[in-house]
């Protein structure tokens, strides 16, 4: 079904506006005194409503994309009148000072202090100058800590806590490990009750292949088990859960979908994209309470690492009205979320574009026009390397005509579309029916983008991209935690080459950065920007891929928020937008990339309102800086949160 009407708001660009006068009528309820009319020295910018940002964006002006387009930033020449003094400070609800607040703005200033009320900036600029204007009720020494805006993951997906989950399987290196943590989890939980888990990785595992059927049956005979593997497009089942589910060898595969089998044709227990859905299906619900807090556990997760905001790529209407209720609830506790609503071939009823607040908000719908590599199922021009017969391309979701049709009604209702497309067979073919819906509406702001693009493209492509406003959000952190299936799956002249982020920002692609929960924590998706390293620490097309740290960060705040039409609101510290930021352990303008890894957030702020501190004992030295740098989360990895199992 799809709606039709949309309430008389017709296209994406009406959506958007109205959209912003409501972030703008909310705006107007601060009131701090009259604008700074030429600023003073010191102040990089201050006002009640965000200054020329906001003007612009009331007068209709058409919005810029952000600096995340391979064309450098200046740092420009500013003149400020410098009063004498000030009348008597304004009081503020916040202020934080003697540190280094990286501003990210068009010349990513680097700054003192910032003042904040009504979960707002009012002003970013010198200890000097703020402290002399302002007195915070709560004021902050940050003590040359580095603060940067809060971390905005464009591409996650956000997991319900179960108490059924293992919580340590992102940890597993080895199949056995996994059957003494079914063990553990059967003798919690008793017979007959369900185990699931999220997150094992097979590449890491010391027996160097999947687990099967048999490996769950050993650690937990008397339970239906389901696990995901890591990055949510494969999963593996024992025997108690597909005989539960009616999967034998009799199955046949599903549209979309495929079940691993034997040389006799039984089934391994992996079930590859949509034939997971035909176990997962018989997992018993949560109660409604046990749903609610695991959700909110499962929110709260992002704030350890730094996470302010975060795009929810996938979900159904009904999950966004379950996420309202507890957004109404305890919303100013969580990150915001910018929801995706998954379809296929017909947009949805049930929500309008930019439906919600400025907590969460559904901006988008997600299409798969492909699989991924942790299937695999990601669709290649070139065949799959040792996968099956010698011809295995992977699978196209929908043929170009349908996604022409679909792209076409989405935008015509306001719909801005984000693609799952991983393998260049779906890439080419999703760029090509993009362009052409929007060579038929110019001027029109919509911000349709590809999901992952991990394999590179000709230049051609980019090029049509940048001409039409097509984005890309990718995973530079798939460099790291994909590197074995890629060494597994494809062929040397397209491996060496894989997330093409350099040459999207040197063709003028919008390009944000984000992690698909491979895993979730920012500080790899910069270290991986930076370095193109690998987990084995081999580097992949370093001197074409590689950015600089200050894209770097764009790409994980400023860029993401862009891509949901919110950049005018958050992802930079600037006067009137939200004041979201986070403080970190270390100055990572100052540790060797090879360590970015090793940074950790240690405070989290929302709306300026503090939602995490890093406890005491899990902060590292910052003595010696670079010698005393921790290597990295558990198994020397990057720091993850866990996605289920958590207590709550």
């Amino acid at each position: 079904m799809h709606s039709t009407a949309c309430d008389g708001i017709g296209t994406a660009e009406s959506f958007r506006k109205a959209m912003m006068d409501n972030e703008m009528s909310r705006r107007k309820v601060l009131h701090l005194g009259a604008a700074v009319t030429a600023g003073a020295s010191g102040v990089v910018a201050s006002g009640t409503l965000g200054g020329a940002a906001a003007a612009s964006d009331m007068a209709g002006a058409a919005p810029s994309a952000p600096a995340v387009t391979g064309k450098k930033q200046g740092k420009g020449d500013r003149e400020w009148d410098t009063p004498d003094s000030w009348r008597s400070p304004e009081p503020v609800d916040l202020l934080l000072f003697n540190g280094k607040l990286v501003t990210v703005d068009e010349q990513f200033s680097i700054e003192q202090a910032m003042a904040v009320h009504n979960g707002l900036i009012v002003a970013v600029g010198s200890d000097e100058v703020l402290r002399k204007r302002f007195t915070g009720k709560q004021e902050i020494d940050l003590r040359g800590q580095t603060v940067l805006p809060g971390f905005n993951d464009a591409h996650s997906h956000a997991r319900t806590f179960s108490h059924r989950a293992i919580g340590d399987l992102q940890a597993a290196t080895s199949i056995k490990t996994i059957r003494e943590l079914l063990a553990a989890k059967a003798g919690d939980l008793g017979k007959g009750e369900w185990i699931t888990g999220s997150g094992y990785d097979e590449t890491i595992f010391a027996e160097g292949r999947k687990p099967n059927r048999q490996d769950l049956d050993e650690g937990a005979p008397d339970n239906p088990v389901y696990l995901v593997r890591q990055g949510g497009h494969s999963a593996v089942a024992n025997s108690r859960a597909l005989k539960l589910a009616g999967v034998d060898k009799d199955t046949p595969d599903p549209k979309g979908g495929r079940i691993e089998r034997d040389k006799d044709g039984v089934p391994t227990g992996v079930l590859v994209e949509a034939a997971a859905d035909l176990v997962r299906r018989h997992v018993p619900s949560l109660t409604t309470e046990e749903d609610r807090k695991g959700t909110i556990a499962g929110l709260k997760a992002y704030l350890r690492l730094g996470i302010t905001s975060f795009t929810q790529a996938a979900g159904s209407v009904d999950e966004f009205k379950k996420w309202r209720a507890i957004y109404d609830e305890v919303g100013t506790d969580l990150p915001r979320a910018s929801y995706y609503v998954t379809c296929t071939t017909d947009t949805p009823d049930g929500v309008k574009p930019f439906e919600g607040d400025d907590r969460l908000r559904a901006v988008a719908l997600k299409v798969f026009a492909d699989g991924g590599f942790t299937g695999p199922d990601a669709r290649l021009t070139l065949p799959y390397k040792g996968v099956g017969d010698g011809e295995f391309r992977g699978s196209l979701h929908l043929t170009p005509e349908e996604f022409l049709r679909m792209f076409s009604r989405a935008t015509d209702e306001g719909w801005t579309v984000g693609v799952h497309t991983a393998g260049d067979g779906g890439e080419g073919i999703v760029i090509d029916a993009f362009a052409k819906v929007l060579s038929e509406r110019p001027g029109l702001d919509i911000r349709h983008h590809l999901m992952h693009l991990e394999v590179p493209l000709p230049d051609e492509y980019y090029d049509r991209m940048a001409q039409y406003g097509i984005g890309v959000v990718q995973q530079t952190n798939f460099i790291w935690s994909l590197e074995g299936l890629y060494d597994n799956y494809l062929w040397p002249v397209v491996r060496e080459n894989v997330a093409p982020a350099g040459k999207l920002l040197e063709r003028g692609v919008t390009f944000a950065n984000s992690a698909d929960v491979i895993p979730t924590g920012p500080m790899l998706g910069l270290y991986t920007s930076v370095t193109r390293r690998g987990r084995s620490g081999k580097r992949y097309a370093y001197s074409e891929e590689r950015l600089g740290l200050e894209d770097s960060i764009r790409a994980y705040t400023i860029a993401g928020a862009y891509q949901t039409h919110q950049e005018d609101v958050k992802g930079s510290l600037e006067a009137g937008k939200y004041a979201d930021f986070l403080v970190l352990s270390h100055d990572i303008f100052k540790v060797r990339p090879d360590h970015l890894q090793g940074v950790r957030v240690n405070e989290t702020y929302v709306g300026g309102k503090h939602v995490y501190s890093r406890p005491k004992k899990e902060r590292p030295s910052t003595k010696g800086r670079e010698a005393t740098m921790p290597s990295g989360g558990r198994e020397g990895g990057p720091e993850e949160f866990l996605l289920t199992g958590e207590k709550f």
